[in-house]
């Protein structure tokens, strides 16, 4: 059948197949181009052309092509996703958002997502003009000054259900100021936007920098997800007072980082006296979070999903192009070694539902006794992800040369009902990727029949010429063929000891005066 006798639903399953053949740009800051592999395609015949343009203009930057950044009219119906920027990437260039471009997206009956990422101060008549997007589901706003003018009462944002409004973005967690910024207009602005949609948002992530003192008196009647990023509020702000007035909340992430303009380091104590959590939560992420913190007895037993991480904005200051990665990079900042992660356990009172816990630790790997603590306290898990920050060469081969007797095997042989496990093997540059050890999964397979699937994770914490980290994945039916040899990699050895890397890491972070400032 010829491609464009088909109808245009099946035509359009074709080209998002498409993309998964495409190499995607890892990096953030330039603009997505995949969707240009149909460009081939839409030339072959005027028919094509007439049926690609709606999926190949679905997504659109306000790059300057003229002197004002604003696409044909005749585009503007198709266009569902719109990413608008005040300065190329390339070549430094100021892009203006001019009333012209703001007023167009009301015209945009399409239009489902828009992405700010601006360093300068967002233009009231823009948020105005998106806010009279009947259709506009999601709106994120990055690294964006948001005190200008006061901004209106009325934003009626009737759509809106994901709201993300980030401290950080893709020149990492860094803002320019000038001597005019005023953080109190700020956070009327941002409080102002919250009370306007308050009524019906679903999904808000808001990073803690932008966290009043009045945030708790708004009421979220349909709020299902709430995820705090970057820095903790200050002044303090307890945890159950944030989620006080979210009755229908499931999902709650407090991902926490240290503050180096503050010197505000980890760990970080979130609770209040009296702590409550939403009775219907489902899944909670803490990061840099004390043990001991008060949180870990109000987690409620209908939980399903814990995440125990240790996310930083820290960079390194050497590398190329890191600090454009800083908010995605994770480094085990406040990892729990596996005696602290065995009393964060303890003080959770009933985890007899949770089907996936996730937790960053200090060791590598982790304790047996750590892992017997697991299986007792979640009889249903599922799904396992460590992830570990070897110290040395013997550390990291130890997480994938398995002992058939190794008192972490036969510990992992009491998770009577897990099914996929991942270990995350953080690792201080590119060069101690041991490679893919599919004899390590063929052990885990062997020693547990009930597991399905065996991942391996391997990140860098400075390297960044791996965006994201090597996924290595494996399922049962390695069992069906014969016993993989071991093949590693040469590795570069990480000749420090553990107190002489910590202080190297320590010097590091109080040294980088750049992240905040």
């Amino acid at each position: 059948m010829l491609m464009e006798l088909l109808p245009v639903d099946v035509l359009y399953i074709v080209l998002d197949n498409m993309l998964l053949d495409t190499t995607r740009n890892p990096d953030p800051r330039h603009e997505d181009c995949t969707r240009s592999c149909a460009i081939a395609l839409s030339s072959t015949c005027r028919l094509l052309r007439f049926k690609t343009i709606p999926w190949l203009f679905s997504e659109l930057y306000n790059w300057p092509q003229r002197a004002e950044s604003l696409w044909p009219q005749s585009l503007w119906p198709h266009i569902a996703k719109l990413h608008i920027r005040d300065e190329t990437v390339r070549n430094k260039a100021r892009i203006s958002i001019s009333t012209s471009l703001a007023g167009a997206t009301e015209s945009m009956p399409s239009l489902t997502t828009v992405t700010l990422r601006l360093k300068t101060t967002i233009p009231n008549y823009l948020l105005i003009s998106l806010s009279n997007c009947a259709t506009l589901f999601t709106l994120s706003l990055h690294q964006a000054c948001l005190d200008g003018d006061e901004w209106p009462q009325s934003l009626p944002f009737a759509a809106l259900e994901t709201l993300t409004i980030q401290y950080g973005g893709i020149w990492g967690v860094r803002r320019r100021r000038g001597s005019s910024y005023d953080p109190e207009r700020e956070q009327r602005n941002i409080h102002q936007l919250l009370k306007a949609v308050s009524s019906h948002l679903m999904n808000l992530t808001l990073s803690g920098d932008f966290l009043s003192d009045n945030f708790p008196d708004i009421k979220w009647v349909a709020l299902t997800s709430f995820v705090v990023t970057e820095h903790p509020p200050r002044p303090h702000i307890p945890a159950d007072q944030l989620v006080s007035n979210m009755p229908h909340l499931r999902n709650l992430e407090l991902l926490f980082t240290p503050n180096h303009v503050l010197a505000d380091f980890p760990p970080f104590n979130i609770g209040g006296r009296t702590q409550a959590l939403p009775s219907k939560l489902s899944s909670l992420s803490l990061s840099n979070v004390n043990e001991h913190d008060p949180i870990f007895s109000a987690i409620p037993d209908c939980i399903t999903t814990l995440r125990l991480l240790a996310v930083t904005d820290l960079y390194h200051p050497k590398t190329r192009y890191s600090n454009a990665y800083s908010h995605r990079l994770l480094l085990d900042t406040r990892p729990l070694a596996s005696p602290r992660a065995e009393s964060a356990l303890n003080h959770i009172h009933n985890l007899a539902l949770l089907t996936s816990f996730s937790v960053a630790l200090y060791d590598a790997p982790p304790m047996g006794s750590l892992i017997r603590e697991i299986a007792n306290k979640c009889p249903a898990l599922r799904e396992l992800e460590v992830r570990c920050l070897p110290l040395n060469t013997h550390m990291l081969l130890s997480m994938i040369d398995f002992k058939t007797d190794s008192e972490l095997l036969l510990a992992l042989g009491e998770l009577r009902a897990l099914t996929h496990l991942t270990w995350f093997v953080s690792t201080h540059s590119c060069a101690q990727n041991p490679g893919p050890p599919a004899h390590a999964a063929y052990k885990l397979f062997s020693a547990l029949p009930q597991l399905q699937t065996v991942v391996y994770k391997f990140g860098n914490c400075y390297d960044v010429s791996l965006f994201s980290p090597v996924v290595n994945i494996w399922h049962r039916e390695l069992l069906d063929g014969p016993e993989p040899a071991r093949v590693v990699g040469e590795l570069v050895n990480i000749p420090v000891s553990q107190g002489e890397y910590m202080q190297r890491l320590t010097e590091l972070w109080r040294q980088n005066p750049i992240i905040d400032t």
